[in-house]
């Protein structure tokens, strides 16, 4: 087979997509399942040769190698098997959970952003980006964050081949920036077709010889822990209302015009209660909510400090609710709260503690994180989805919680069911329902499961 390369990325990408539609073409199954690459010699865009040779093809799955030649020379040789992901039947299990760590939103880009991939690909770093602006390495050999297509398009098996060697090496959270790092070999096994919207991954090297350094990776799409605990919280209540409920996947552009226009009767996809969307459909009582979450160092004379409550409703605050947020008062009276800059946690702070305490403001959760470590700040407020993975982490080590978790008023009114404004019946059967789940612990159970906190609505 002979292609024309063109530039739909870069080299990389352009030579991912020669291949596998060069092997697709040539095998009866259509999705890529395992695929190994050699990369002998780089490439530049252009015309290419693509030798394939169909090793092999069976009921589940196909093989076939391909080498792919510029100019007469050797480039690259890959093998690989395929398979049609939908027709796959059989038992699941993992001893790797999916790792709980900061939402797209409260991440920073990452990496070398003036590369031209980088255009095309929107990378953000969870954890380990100090080292890309001026800070020292953790030594981990870790980075865990998010990518997708910069232009927001929906992943696709080759996305997922070439997403494996978009991220910085994680080696350089051990040695620093040492330029670049080129990919000798990859393998990548994937295990079924993404889900839009940004991925979630996982890298990092365990050993780095002589200049030489493998890297491992695990990427998990959006269909994820929100997904799972919906769909598990779900089954919960359709069995309380005793119906029967049928869960498919929508992409999230168009959500709320598919709800609207009858392709399902109710969304449940980690939605906010927002006033904005409670103009053109209804919600549920909320089921989820994440806390916001004080933190300070374990040597902080606040680090001891509890209240009588674990969570605080800011919406209708009881006898209870009101002597936490007195003893919050105290205990920051004359100290100075970190916060990043607009955002929810930092309206709570002006309107609850903007009398008593210095409020400095940060433009990056990183930033601030570094300031309280450095001792700049006594205390940082943030939510609990940012705060339990980080605390997790060696750079978390010396953090703790302190006090209750806070949800409703500035906070928002959490997450629920969106519900075309016309089924009122059907969202008083929601509202029952996740009444009666959080009433009995089901709702905590299932957040504690999915999330390793209680994310549920009070």
């Amino acid at each position: 087979l002979a292609a024309t390369v063109q530039a739909a990325f870069d080299e990389a990408d352009a030579e991912l997509r020669g291949h596998l539609g060069a092997l697709s073409e040539a095998l009866p199954h259509k999705d890529p399942l395992a695929v190994n690459a050699f990369y002998l010699a780089p490439t530049t865009l252009g015309p290419v040769e693509i030798q394939v040779e169909v090793l092999r093809t069976g009921g589940n799955t196909s093989h076939a190698s391909a080498r792919l030649f510029q100019d007469g020379e050797l480039k690259v040789v890959v093998t690989a098997a395929y398979t049609t992901f939908e027709r796959l039947q059989g038992p699941s299990w993992s001893a790797q959970p999916r790792p709980v760590f900061p939402a797209w939103e409260d991440s920073v880009a990452g990496g070398d952003s003036s590369l031209e991939f980088r255009q095309r690909v929107d990378i953000r770093l969870a954890e380990a980006a100090e080292v890309f602006r001026g800070g020292a390495p953790s030594g981990a050999g870790e980075f865990r964050g998010w990518v997708q297509h910069a232009d927001g398009a929906a992943p696709d098996a080759i996305s997922l081949l070439m997403f494996a060697d978009a991220f910085p090496p994680p080696v350089f959270d051990v040695i620093g920036l040492v330029g670049w790092v080129p990919t000798v070999e990859l393998t990548v096994q994937l295990r079924g077709l993404p889900a839009p919207g940004p991925l979630q991954a996982r890298l990092f090297s365990k050993h780095l010889t002589d200049g030489v350094v493998e890297e491992d990776g695990e990427y998990w799409d959006s269909a994820g822990k929100l997904v799972g605990f919906e769909v598990d919280l779900a089954a919960d209540l359709c069995k309380r209302m005793e119906v029967e409920c049928e869960v498919i996947q929508q992409a999230w552009e168009g959500i709320i015009p598919a709800l609207q226009a009858g392709k399902y009767d109710v969304i449940m996809a980690g939605m906010s209660i927002t006033a904005k969307r409670m103009e053109v459909i209804d919600f549920s009582r909320a089921y989820a909510q994440t806390p916001a979450v004080f933190v300070v160092t374990k040597v902080s004379p606040s680090a001891g400090f509890k209240v009588g409550v674990e969570r605080v409703t800011l919406e209708d605050v009881d006898a209870g609710e009101k002597a936490a947020l007195d003893a919050i008062v105290k205990e920051f009276k004359g100290k100075t709260v970190g916060v990043q800059i607009s955002t929810t946690h930092e309206n709570f702070l002006r309107e609850y503690l903007g009398k008593d305490v210095t409020i400095k403001t940060y433009d990056t959760q990183e930033n601030l994180d570094l300031d309280l470590q450095a001792g700049r700040v006594d205390a940082a407020l943030a939510s609990a989805s940012y705060w339990v993975p980080l605390l997790a982490t060696d750079k978390g080590k010396d953090m703790v919680m302190v006090g209750p978790g806070m949800t409703g008023g500035p906070f928002g009114n959490g997450v629920g069911a969106g519900i075309r404004k016309d089924d009122k019946s059907l969202t008083a059967m929601f509202d029952k329902a996740i009444n009666a789940a959080i009433a009995d612990g089901t709702a905590k159970k299932l957040a504690v499961q999915w999330f390793g906190f209680d994310a549920s609505a009070k």
